[in-house]
């Protein structure tokens, strides 16, 4: 019964620690400095000396960081102020410098109509009429602009603005647009950019390593007004492709699906979803760190001490990562120094979990964390050799927080057409965030060429050419 109360307490410490704790897991050792009271008498042998303990506070100016200046790309006005005496008289004055100050303004959003006029012509000798023909327009003869279908794509899923909102913020300027004609326009968007996606896809399973996560999307159900839990499959090719695969379930259909064709090294959490893939298709896994580091992380979290060493330990191996990053090392190089240095820090840390798993209950934080442990241990070793790979999974983490963010606020997804709609855009922006793109440009870019060239190859098309 005790085990029961204890396991019901750790649990709500858990979800109190989530709830009201802060979000950062940095680990502080403690310092062998600090007082130890275990010393034996001879250590603290009295003293008829008096120490007054004194304290000089040291009050450091903060040093002004100065103005920010203003980005050279924006277009200026100037606004010249003579004074009124030289105006008068220009002849008695000579100009010995010029004093500048910058200050940022806008407008808000403009819209505006683009109007096709084509007059009608009759040859008078043939009587045959003439008029030029119709430009060609991707998005037929709906109302929208290319601009306007990129704004709604932008605000919606980089923005994470609903539908509803951005209605809102056009009526600001008097425009009445339903939301369901918004939804028809992203659908006539999504038809145009799949086949930059589909590359995309091709070109992430090209790769030789991809990092792999998944989160729940709801998605509603027509058939009887309730949302069903969907789940978005993230892919990532470091610092380039990011893909979102709608999946309706979290199975291991949608890895086993995507992942086809795929044998290189895939970095992805300790769900047991892609296990499948990466045996039928001969894939190299790597487990992540940082999930690792979590469970002992909240078992100390929780009151048991004993895990601090792991902590310690895992600290080492991720200030090696640091050196390697700011040393920007080749993949080879990498592979030496976590070969001389990682190495036999990751041995230690395997057998200080199997010393520490004799001391602890199954049931408790740290029994836990040592079972994570080693079911990952042997996945987790192979960052080891393989320079290519990053220690954890935080990059893929990373990508899907707009996810997150956007399903706080538009809630669901109207239906799983919609939630592959969702993948194929977020998709497109958050590869554009990777290589640093303005997504509202790269769409605005996309269709001025596909309006211009219809038939455009769509591998020119693809974020970051």
């Amino acid at each position: 019964m005790s085990r029961v109360v204890e396991k019901i307490w750790n649990e709500k410490e858990k979800l109190r620690s989530y709830v009201f704790g802060q979000k950062r897991e940095r680990y502080i050792p403690n310092s062998p400095d600090q007082l130890l009271f275990d010393k034996s008498e001879e250590d603290h042998t009295p003293s008829n000396e008096v120490i007054i303990p004194s304290y000089t506070r040291k009050i450091k100016g903060k040093k002004h960081p100065g103005r920010e200046e203003l980005p050279p790309h924006l277009p200026r006005k100037i606004l010249e102020l003579i004074p009124q005496e030289v105006r008068d008289n220009p002849e008695n004055y000579k100009n010995i410098g010029t004093l500048y100050s910058e200050q940022l303004e806008m407008e808000p959003a403009r819209f505006w109509v683009k109007k096709t006029v084509r007059p009608k012509y009759i040859n008078t000798a043939t009587e045959e009429f003439s008029i030029a023909p119709m430009p060609f327009n991707i998005f037929g003869k709906g109302l929208a602009g290319a601009t306007v279908v990129s704004d709604i794509l932008t605000k919606k899923y980089a923005d994470h603005l609903p539908l509803y909102r951005i209605n809102k913020i056009y009526k600001r300027s008097k425009i009445k647009i339903n939301e369901s004609t918004m939804v028809g326009w992203i659908k006539r968007a999504v038809e145009l950019l799949e086949p930059i996606y589909n590359i995309m896809c091709e070109k992430v399973k090209d790769s030789r390593i991809i990092q792999a996560d998944e989160s729940p999307i709801p998605v509603l159900d027509p058939d009887n007004d309730k949302t069903h839990r969907g789940y978005m499959f993230v892919y990532v090719l470091d610092k380039k492709y990011c893909i979102f695969d709608y999946q309706h379930s979290r199975g291991k259909e949608g890895p086993l699906y995507f992942l086809e064709g795929f044998n290189g090294i895939l970095q992805t959490d300790g769900y047991a979803g892609y296990n499948a893939a990466v045996e039928k298709h001969n894939i190299t896994q790597i487990t992540c760190m940082a999930h690792i580091r979590r469970k002992f992380y909240d078992a100390v979290e929780r009151g048991e001490k004993i895990s601090e060493p792991v902590l310690v330990l895992i600290k080492e191996l991720y200030a090696i990562e640091r050196e390697i990053k700011l040393k920007k090392l080749t993949e080879e190089e990498i592979v030496n120094v976590r070969t001389e240095q990682s190495a036999p820090i990751f041995k230690k840390l395997s057998l200080l979990v199997k010393e520490i798993k004799n001391k602890v209950l199954p049931q408790s934080e740290t029994g836990k964390a040592i079972t994570y442990f080693e079911n990952m241990e042997e996945r987790m070793a192979n960052y080891l050799i393989n320079g290519a790979a990053d220690i954890d999974n935080n990059l893929c983490e990373r990508t899907i927080r707009p996810l997150a963010i956007g399903r706080k606020n538009y809630l669901f997804a109207g239906s799983e057409e919609g939630a592959y709609r969702s993948g194929v855009i977020y998709s497109l922006i958050l590869t554009c965030r990777s290589m640093g793109i303005d997504p509202y440009e790269y769409f605005t870019n996309t269709f001025a060429k596909m309006n211009s060239n219809p038939e455009v190859p769509f591998s020119d098309l693809l974020p970051g050419g």
